[in-house]
């Protein structure tokens, strides 16, 4: 279960990285489903999608792999992109395509990147603190998959979407709120003075 910050509460240590990326790309698809669809669950565990009490359609979201680059030779600041790959299983062709444009529309402008903790004494609560945000850096793949008559009737119509995506801090953001409140203030001491001045 998956809650906001509340105040007064201890947390554990907070989740890695990759951790938080998958669970932060969950909870967000998860709550954009659920405001424009209704029966669609949201999983992260792929092999639940074969789970005989439930029923499709389903969404599965995963983070695959984890690709790691050095900004520069020599140094020990890694770049790294996160695969994460959503499955598609739905009651029919056409829902499969309306699901994955869907998708695709609400992750192409990026979404919340939150840090996660058990709350102490209560690991079935998990917290979330927003600390940026996820953008993706690749569309990888959109496509149907095609399993044959043999296959699992939940992969009877399969969908497959795959980016890779980045993850900013908020140093940006806070410097940019900086900014303008330093600038916000000049221009109120600026305007304060040229009152006096006025007066």
């Amino acid at each position: 279960m998956v809650i906001e910050n509340i105040g007064e509460i201890i947390f554990m240590p907070y989740f890695r990285t990759t951790r938080n990326i998958e669970l932060s790309s969950v909870e967000y698809l998860e709550t954009q489903i659920n405001l424009a669809w209704s029966g669609i669950t949201v999983i992260k565990t792929f092999k639940n999608a074969y789970d005989s009490s439930i029923n499709v359609p389903i969404v599965c979201v995963r983070l695959a792999d984890t690709n790691n680059a050095r900004l520069e030779i020599g140094s020990d600041s890694l770049e790294n992109r996160y695969n994460i790959i959503i499955d598609i299983f739905a009651r029919s062709a056409a829902q499969a395509s309306d699901l994955s444009d869907f998708i695709t529309d609400k992750l192409k402008s990026g979404w919340p990147y939150k840090t996660y903790a058990h709350v102490e004494g209560d690991k079935s609560q998990i917290v979330g603190t927003s600390w940026g945000r996820l953008y993706v850096t690749s569309w990888n793949g959109n496509n149907p998959i095609e399993l044959g008559e043999q296959a699992d009737p939940k992969d009877r119509f399969r969908h497959i979407i795959s980016v890779s995506v980045r993850r900013s801090n908020n140093s940006s953001s806070s410097s940019s709120s900086s900014s303008s409140s330093s600038s916000s203030s000049s221009s109120s001491s600026s305007s304060s003075s040229s009152s006096s001045q006025g007066a």
